[in-house]
């Protein structure tokens, strides 16, 4: 039978303790995070439009929002916002795939995952 000593020697420490001042620093990092995305759904927006001025080959664009949907997927990840993190992820992978294989099928995906993603983030608008 172990004692009680024992099991408190080996048992596992817990989280930290996170200082208010940190918890209030990471807040106010969050509240930026949801603020910025506005400018973000205005990015993909602008790169949405350009996508469909441009004509079969949109690498510039694609590589765009790869990059948009790159910086969205990690920060949402950081402010545990999942829904927008998978969506982000998603539009980057497609898009990576396109600019490496153009094609309209390819050209779908991506404007069906970037206009999902700006439906999203207008959910979050103030």
């Amino acid at each position: 039978m172990k004692s009680a000593d024992h099991d408190t020697q080996h048992a596992k420490p817990g989280p930290p303790d996170i200082p208010a001042g940190l918890k209030d620093r990471f807040e106010n990092l969050r509240i930026a995070y949801y603020a910025r995305l506005a400018g973000d759904r205005t990015e993909l927006l602008k790169l949405r439009i350009d996508f469909d001025r441009t004509e079969f080959s949109a690498r510039r664009i694609y590589d765009d929002i790869r990059h948009v949907a790159h910086g969205m997927a990690g920060a949402a990840t950081l402010f545990e916002a999942a829904q927008i993190s998978g969506i982000a992820r998603e539009l980057e992978e497609t898009a990576l795939e396109a600019a490496r294989a153009p094609s309209t099928m390819a050209n779908a995906a991506v404007r069906t995952q970037v206009d999902s993603l700006m439906e999203l983030l207008r959910t979050f608008e103030g």
